[in-house]
This record gives C-alpha cells, sequence and structure tokens, in this order.
C-alpha cells in the first residue's frame, strides 16, 4: 500500500512535464493495487480517475471516456456516492463527454458534479466557479444560449469576489461572457464588457494574456 501510494503521488508531480512517464506509474500502481487486493477497490478506482485526467490532458478521449465510465462506479461504491472525488470524476467525464459531442450526458455529469462539490466546498468556492463555467459551455452547444449567460456570470461573481477584477481567471471568463453576448446578438453590451476589461494591468503572463484576447 505504501509503495501504491510512492508511485501515485510521483506520478502526481511528473505529468506536468512527462505525461508519458506519469502514465506508466499510474499503471504501475494500478496493477500493485488491484494484485494485493484481488478486486478493484477504492484506491484503484481513484488511480483510474487519475489516468483518465491525464488522458484529458493529451486529448485523448476516448480513453480517457472508458478510464473515468470504469473509475466512477467504483469510487461511489467504495467513498460513498457523495463523496468530493465522485465529483470531481463525474465533472472530467463531462468534459470528455462534451469533447465528443454527447451534450446531454455531459450536462447530466456537470449537475452531479454541480450538487456534490457544492456541498462539500460550499457555493462560492472557485472550483464551484469552474464548475459553472463548464456548465455554460456544454449548454450552449444545446442552443439554451441564455441559460449559459446566467451561468457565466454566476462564475463570475463567484471568481470576481474571490480573485479580484485583474486576476487572469475573471478575464478569461469577462471574455466566455461577452462572446455569450455577441451569440445573443447583444454586440454593444459584449463591446463594453472587452472596452472595461481594456483598462486592467495584470501582473502574472496569464492575465496578459487574457487581455489580448480581450483587445
Amino acid at each position: 500500500r505504501d509503495l501504491g501510494v510512492a508511485l501515485n503521488g510521483l506520478a502526481m508531480v511528473v505529468r506536468a512535464r512527462d505525461p508519458e512517464e506519469a502514465w506508466k506509474l499510474y499503471r504501475r500502481t494500478y496493477d500493485l493495487i488491484v494484485r494485493t487486493h484481488r478486486q478493484e477497490n477504492g484506491d484503484a478506482g481513484i488511480v483510474l480517475a487519475n489516468i483518465g485526467s491525464l488522458q484529458i490532458r493529451v486529448r485523448r478521449y476516448e480513453e480517457a471516456k472508458e478510464s473515468l465510465e470504469r473509475a466512477l462506479p467504483v469510487v461511489s461504491k467504495f467513498h460513498g456516492a457523495t463523496d468530493h472525488r465522485v465529483g470531481g470524476i463525474a465533472g472530467n467525464l463531462a468534459i470528455v463527454h462534451k469533447e465528443l459531442g454527447n451534450y446531454e450526458r455531459a450536462l447530466e455529469l456537470s449537475r452531479r458534479d454541480l450538487d456534490i462539490s457544492t456541498r462539500v466546498l460550499g457555493p462560492d468556492h472557485p472550483a464551484i466557479g469552474a464548475i459553472w463555467l463548464n456548465m455554460a459551455r456544454i449548454v450552449t452547444r444545446l442552443g439554451q444560449q441564455e441559460q449559459a449567460l446566467e451561468q457565466v456570470e454566476t462564475a463570475l461573481k463567484i471568481f470576481r469576489s474571490r480573485f479580484g477584477a485583474a486576476h487572469p481567471l475573471v478575464i478569461t471568463t469577462q471574455n466566455s461572457r461577452a462572446q455569450f453576448l455577441l451569440r445573443l446578438r447583444r454586440p454593444e453590451e459584449a463591446r463594453v464588457v472587452w472596452t472595461g476589461l481594456l483598462g486592467l494591468s495584470p501582473e502574472s503572463v496569464d492575465g496578459q494574456k487574457a487581455l489580448l484576447t480581450s483587445r
């Protein structure tokens, strides 16, 4: 068990710079857990979820779907249906289904993530804002533009209260808000949003990139 924890932790460390090495470490961890316990248990499910998250990162969505669909019932069974990790897996699976064009399934999973994560973290946590933002990107594909705009504005309210106006996440969300306004044929309102961002002076590179998008 200790070796499995160490391998999983090492995979988390190297995944950003070497996804292939991280994948090998996750597979070793998974095989070790299953061999030790002679079945998929909660720890194995979490490792599968980590593999799925990594596959999303490298855009291997079909493989990610398989990993996460296997992980979700296992983690739910061993850790409980309302465990925060179940919410996270559902959220990642929602991203996968959105990328694969399965928008109804993506929305169902995103709502599950929102329900669990709100109970665990509270309604004003930045992670909840990220869920609202992802949900908006799903419902707009279903033609629900007004609802998408409302969800983006909910995310924006959370991010702005936590980080301030010049944070890259706030600027990025403002960009999304303006784009949704354009889809609703409200160009003057979109122009006001973008113009209002031009006076900001973000310090981070990500913030400056987001501001360039606004320009």
